[in-house]
């Protein structure tokens, strides 16, 4: 894709971590576009007006190539994230930019590795301070009393593979910020305890190392504990904002219309020197943020000469509500904004319930963040491509936008790999539970084979349902075998999967528990038996198909107790035995897969319609049964009722579900209460239902 160009970074630095270049580029008269990528982020500008953030995300050893049009601009300057560190959001991989100039005819003007360029260490970016969280990339932090840096010498480094952006540019709409209230500022007087953490720990679990062994550099120290000093800082003493400058001591609180990710941009005048700290969130609790509610730390720090700054933050952070917080000098905030990364419009819907047309609204917002270039399980703490998520976000692109663009993308990163992160322990043939990204550095959680089978079914739908590519599909053809074959060794003498290995992931709620996934875990069967079915009928395999119904007929015989299906059954004395485990989500696990119907279950059906749902916390007729929780049991649910046409029911679930979530944060969240991500991509589903529900039932 590149004809003149070579890919370049500071000489013998390529391994380093969270080394930020600044490169600059002075553009010939006849300069039209630049072509170009990088090995995890970059930022470019033109005369000093932002134009991108890219790359689109590729899978290891591969990168996507951007093409940007820079008509009449006399100059670029490009920032590049050398991150170089273990997380879910990039793959691990040498730093690099690759950069052409182009004329309008396609004639390469400049190109690195061929033409001298101005590199520099960004001078203004701190570079040893925490991690945003233990699944992400480093805090920012910014000095801009610090001077550039001396020219550095360049290298040329080897080519990795390239590949097409295929997927739309970011959205970038800026959208403005409206301000709620004044504060003043204190030192909070508990600070949570931190722990000794060594170099390279996580300040959110002091068990955990972020940085593998063999990266090329650890933290000696730290310029900036970010996470100590934004806990330091409590706001007391809520009032009405004001308009006009916040002096040392003070805050002022924005927010936006609704819960959305993207670049922060600050215009900010300074008389004097000035340090400030923005903290944001999805949400407020008791009327204001609170730092790392969902286990992140949502700060970015300046620190300020006297004079004009337009700020502008390097990578993407998802929220409702930003504060902005004088803890030195005096500024004048003349421009709050978001500078949005979301994903393409979708089709429009409209509905006479205004409740209905909010959530649904909430549901294609929560959409559009979560899929930009990959899918997403949220933009937020993690930013991650996670498999099962990915399946309910696949139905829904090709249904909100008429296509599957990023779908192809996130499976063919998938289908073109140079080598997986994986634990020593993981299976062969098995595949990373996201991706790209890395998981191994989590020793408490790090490959989930069920999202493996999730992703046999996607595949299957993206070319049977969605209308996907025949050549990719047949790439993943070894890749879908290959997972299967792993999991032949787990089967007993009866076929069913037993002693599974790895992360046994059934959904957020009791059923994730040692003592029920344990043994022969029922709902992993299950899925087992969906799997096997999607990749007989996507390549032809009746064997495959065959052995689907067979190992749904097993589970009727070894899984029913007579009213419910139990979670698992386990060895006592050699024998396979029942225990008394059983969870709401297991049966709608039962009826998704049909291993269960209503004709040949009718009292589990009754059951379900009307003994279990949102109600339930209120009259709890099943005590013994623990509840399911939003990932993914209500949404199976939910799926099944769409089924069976009880259209009514469904419609009262989605109002009970998430009808409070579309008025607290105009979208969708992880779990059913706002202790994680207030914006997860596999909720956007319920813009699904609504659609068909509106033809249903005439809303």
């Amino acid at each position: 894709m590149f004809t003149s160009s070579r890919p370049i970074w500071a000489k013998g630095r390529s391994r380093e971590i969270n080394l930020h270049l600044e490169f600059n580029i002075a553009l010939p008269a006849a300069a039209y576009a630049v072509r170009m990528t990088a090995s995890t982020a970059y930022q470019l500008f033109a005369d000093d007006d932002f134009i991108a953030y890219g790359p689109a995300r590729a899978g290891d050893g591969h990168f996507r190539v951007d093409e940007w049009c820079v008509e009449g601009k006399k100059a670029l300057k490009v920032l590049v994230a050398g991150y170089n560190t273990c997380c879910f959001q990039y793959t691990l991989y040498p730093s690099f930019l690759n950069l052409e100039v182009l004329d309008a005819a396609g004639n390469v003007l400049f190109a690195t590795g061929r033409d001298e360029i101005s590199a520099r260490e960004y001078a203004p970016r701190l570079r040893w301070t925490d991690k945003q969280a233990r699944q992400r990339v480093f805090t920012e932090v910014y000095d801009f009393n610090r001077t550039c840096g001396p020219l550095l010498e360049t290298e040329v480094l080897p080519d990795p593979i390239y590949l097409p952006r295929r997927v739309a540019p970011f959205s970038n709409a800026v959208i403005e910020s409206a301000a709620l209230k004044d504060f003043t500022i204190v030192q909070r007087s508990e600070i949570p305890h931190l722990g000794e953490l060594s170099n390279g720990g996580s300040p959110f679990n002091n068990k955990i190392r972020f940085l593998n062994h063999d990266l090329g550099a650890d933290f000696d120290h730290k310029e900036c504990c970010l996470f100590k000093e934004a806990w330091d800082i409590e706001t007391v003493d809520p009032r009405p904002a004001k308009e006009g400058a916040l002096a040392a001591g003070t805050a002022r609180l924005f927010a936006l219309d609704a819960c959305r990710s993207g670049l922060i941009g600050l215009h900010v005048e300074a008389p004097c020197d000035a340090e400030i700290y923005l903290i944001f969130d999805e949400l407020l609790i008791d009327g204001d943020i609170t730092p790392r509610r969902s286990n992140c730390l949502d700060a970015v720090k300046y620190t300020l000469p006297a004079g004009t700054h337009k700020l502008l933050t390097f990578e993407p952070y998802c929220y409702k509500y930003i504060k902005v917080c004088v803890t030195k000098g005096e500024i004048s905030l003349k421009k709050l904004y978001m500078l949005e990364q979301g994903g393409v419009e979708t089709l429009k819907e409209t509905f006479a319930d205004s409740y209905l047309q909010m959530i649904y609204d909430a549901a294609t917002n929560t959409y559009r963040q979560n899929a930009t270039d990959i899918y997403m399980d949220c933009p937020s703490r993690e930013r991650a491509g996670w498999l099962c998520d990915s399946f309910w976000t696949g139905r829904c692109e090709y249904a909100l936008t008429g296509s599957n663009t990023v779908e192809t993308n996130f499976l063919e990163n998938y289908a073109r790999n140079t080598g997986y992160y994986l634990p020593e322990d993981c299976l062969p043939g098995i595949v990373p539970m996201l991706y790209p990204g890395s998981s191994d550095f989590m020793p408490d959680r790090n490959w989930i084979i069920n999202w493996n089978l999730w992703l046999i079914i996607e595949i299957a739908e993206y070319k049977l349902l969605r209308n996907g590519s025949s050549e990719l599909t047949s790439q993943l053809k070894n890749l879908v075998y290959g997972i299967l074959n792993a999991l032949k060794p787990y089967e007993n003498e009866m076929g069913l999967l037993e002693n599974l290995p790895g992360w046994v992931f059934v959904e957020w709620s009791r059923a994730n528990d040692t003592d029920l996934v344990c043994g022969v875990n029922y709902p992993s069967n299950m899925l087992y038996s969906g799997a096997l079915e999607a990749a007989g009928r996507l390549y032809g395999d009746q064997a495959m198909i065959d052995k689907a119904y067979a190992l749904r007929q097993t589970v009727r015989k070894y899984g029913f107790n007579g009213q419910f299906f139990v979670d698992n059954s386990v060895r006592k004395d050699g024998e396979l035995v029942q225990t008394a485990n059983t969870t709401e989500v297991c049966q709608y696990y039962a009826f998704f897969f049909h291993v269960a119907d209503g004709e040949s279950y009718p009292e589990l059906k009754n059951i379900v319609l009307n003994g279990f749902g949102a109600h339930r916390k209120i009259k709890n007729d099943y005590p013994n049964v623990p509840f399911a929780n939003a990932f993914i049991g209500n949404y199976m649910r939910m799926m099944i009722l769409m089924e069976m046409g009880e259209y009514t029911q469904v419609l009262k679930d989605i109002r009970d579900y998430f009808g409070f979530m579309a008025e607290k944060t105009g979208s969708l969240w992880e779990y059913d209460t706002p202790r994680a991500s207030c914006c997860h991509g596999f909720a956007s589903y319920v813009a699904l239902w609504l659609t068909e529900l509106k033809e249903k039932l005439g809303l």
